[in-house]
Parts: C-alpha cells; sequence; structure tokens
C-alpha cells in the first residue's frame, strides 16, 4: 500500500488558517468603524426626538381631552424643570392670566427644582419629562413669544382651539428641533434642524 507524502486531511478535520481567521475579524473591525459614527449620531439625537414627541403627545392629549369632556385645557411646560403636563384650566381665565398670576405669586423668584405651583383643587391628567441634555428655547404663541424662565401656559379651549405656537428645543449637541401646532385643526408639525 502506497502513503502519500504530507497531511492528510479528512473533510471532517478540516480547520480555518490563521489568516482567514484574521481576514474576517479585520472585515468585522472595519464595518464596526464604519457604522459606529452614524450609530452615535442617531443616539444622540434621539434624546432630542422624544423630548419634541413628549411636547406634541401633550398638545394632543389637551385638545383630545378639552373636545371630549368640553372643558377647557391647559398645556403647561416648565422649561427649566425640563417637564410638561396637562390640567383643567380656569373657565374664566386665560392663559396669559393664568402666566401673570404665576409670576406675580412667586415674586420674580425662581422656584426650587421639583417646586410645582399647583392650584386648589388643579387636576393634572398627564406628566411627562425629558432627557437633561434637551433645552427648551422658546415659545413662540400668534400673539407672544416667551423665553424659558418660568412656567408658561397655553389655553385649549372647549372646542379644541389653541394658540398657534411653536416650541423651539435643542439638545447640547447643537441639533435644535421646532414643534408647531395649528390653532384650528390642531395639527402637528416636527422639525428638525440637524447641527451646522
Amino acid at each position: 500500500m502506497r502513503r502519500r507524502c504530507g497531511v492528510n486531511r479528512s473533510p471532517s478535520l478540516r480547520a480555518f488558517t490563521l489568516i482567514e481567521l484574521l481576514l474576517v475579524v479585520a472585515l468585522i473591525l472595519l464595518s464596526v468603524g464604519v457604522a459606529l459614527p452614524a450609530l452615535m449620531r442617531a443616539y444622540r439625537g434621539e434624546s432630542l426626538r422624544a423630548a419634541a414627541r413628549a411636547v406634541a403627545a401633550g398638545h394632543r392629549l389637551a385638545r383630545g381631552s378639552a373636545l371630549l369632556r368640553a372643558e377647557p385645557r391647559e398645556l403647561r411646560l416648565w422649561p427649566k424643570e425640563r417637564r410638561l403636563a396637562v390640567v383643567r384650566a380656569h373657565a374664566s381665565r386665560t392663559a396669559e392670566e393664568t402666566n401673570t398670576l404665576r409670576a406675580d405669586l412667586i415674586g420674580g423668584i425662581e422656584p426650587q427644582p421639583g417646586a410645582v405651583f399647583d392650584e386648589p383643587g388643579e387636576q393634572r391628567e398627564t406628566e411627562r419629562t425629558w432627557a437633561p441634555d434637551v433645552l427648551l428655547e422658546q415659545v413662540e404663541t400668534d400673539t407672544a413669544t416667551y423665553e424659558p424662565d418660568t412656567m408658561l401656559s397655553l389655553r385649549y379651549e372647549a372646542d379644541g382651539r389653541c394658540p398657534a405656537f411653536t416650541v423651539r428645543l435643542a439638545d447640547t449637541w447643537g441639533n435644535r428641533a421646532a414643534v408647531r401646532a395649528h390653532p384650528l385643526t390642531g395639527r402637528v408639525v416636527i422639525e428638525y434642524e440637524p447641527k451646522r
């Protein structure tokens, strides 16, 4: 019987060579290196998108609740605390009067973090917060522009009408978003402006 020179390889004993293994590892590292920056950009922008969706959801809830219950509602924004709430509004008070009353009651002094101005018998329907790396820059209504120094109230009438408003948000990486609401239809549009 004649023997062959060299290594006898049967199909069950075959293995990968070191070069093949290194080539696979290099391809995996290359694909991770290409995908990682895109994943990091998406992760950074997620908190801004979540905050914009929270404002839009608060608007929809306030409008829907006002229509369903045929009672006015308020969407209240606390920019420094990064939160919002939907509450039952006083039927006889406008949003401007509510904002003025709150400013008078706190006497121009900034409330402590976590402090909430609640009127007796006030009923909250929901409260949402957003990430600490997202700032509320400005709220524009059809009558005024508000800077983020104190709580702001947007009033929804019993028929669902609200002031046309734009809430401008920004994250710490320079990305911006604008949440715009139409006063009659209630349609919300979120516009994102990437970092320049």
